[in-house]
């Protein structure tokens, strides 16, 4: 008997242990385009399996990310608690959260990022479904020598084509993910779960391991506690872009076909075109 209650208890104390939406929100950034300088900040509610937000930037800084974070607030609401990684991109969002939940009841819980599998199973599908389109394309203008990683002018163009086009895939992607069914919670889909119990208490104490789901599978981002170190700079162009400059350049709001076929032709590259201003 004696061993049956010491198994239930480490069973409890091992499940995921976020009891409401909006109780806890994982936020992480994804860096599997980091190579072209391309991030995604992204947040999902624990309870619900919610995307709170999802949105692609080209720089990993903590203003961009407090940006995303309250994004997410204006659609969502104010979360009680937020769990992320070590790294210095989230210290905006950790003030917010100490300035508007309080301090001494760990509004932010940092950890690793093993710790964070919410966000981190989430990242795996965004690859598969998103990002990985993205990298095939990128690679493909790169082995043509049609780009260069490393020239400000070349990662300049590729924002300004890819940009709007990587948006609007990750804008498609959450809306599929929030409205469909999940096979565990009686094919209620996650914006349900997040509506239909909002009104739950979440406890106003926890502890530091409040949040991982110990049982919950790693995610892909192969960065692993280096995340809280990398550093994606804005692109610094050494000449500044005129007005007719920047209204030559081809209009990135097309679909997603049309973006890839106009920059792997040589002659109407927008890498190749415009680099050289």
């Amino acid at each position: 008997m004696r061993c049956r209650a010491m198994a239930n208890r480490t069973l409890r104390r091992r499940q995921y242990s976020v009891p409401a939406p909006n109780a806890m929100w994982h936020i992480d950034g994804n860096h599997k385009l980091i190579r072209w300088r391309f991030v995604v900040h992204g947040g999902i509610d624990g309870f619900s399996r919610l995307i709170v937000y999802l949105d692609a930037a080209t720089n990993n800084r903590a203003s961009t990310v407090l940006e995303s974070f309250i994004g997410g607030i204006n659609k969502f609401g104010l979360p009680s608690r937020v769990r992320f990684d070590k790294g210095g991109e989230n210290m905006e969002v950790c003030q917010f959260m100490v300035e508007h939940r309080g301090e001494n009841r760990n509004s932010h819980i940092t950890g690793r990022g093993v710790h964070n599998q919410r966000i981190e199973r989430l990242w795996r599908n965004v690859y598969i479904q998103v990002l990985d389109p993205f990298h095939l394309v990128f690679r493909n203008l790169e082995s043509k020598g049609m780009l260069n990683p490393d020239d400000e002018n070349h990662l300049f163009a590729l924002h300004w084509t890819f940009l709007p086009q990587l948006q609007k895939q990750l804008a498609f992607f959450m809306d599929a993910w929030s409205h469909h069914s999940l096979r565990t919670a009686g094919s209620h889909s996650t914006y349900q779960l997040w509506g239909s119990f909002r009104n739950l208490e979440d406890p106003d104490e926890v502890e530091a391991d409040y949040g991982i789901d110990w049982d919950g599978p790693y995610g892909s981002d192969n960065l692993g506690d280096q995340r809280e170190q990398v550093e994606v700079p804005q692109v610094e162009l050494q000449r500044h872009r005129s007005e007719e400059v920047m209204a030559s350049l081809p209009d990135p709001n097309v679909p997603f076909l049309d973006a890839v076929t106009v920059t792997v032709l040589p002659s109407t590259s927008p890498i190749q075109n415009h680099s050289h201003y």
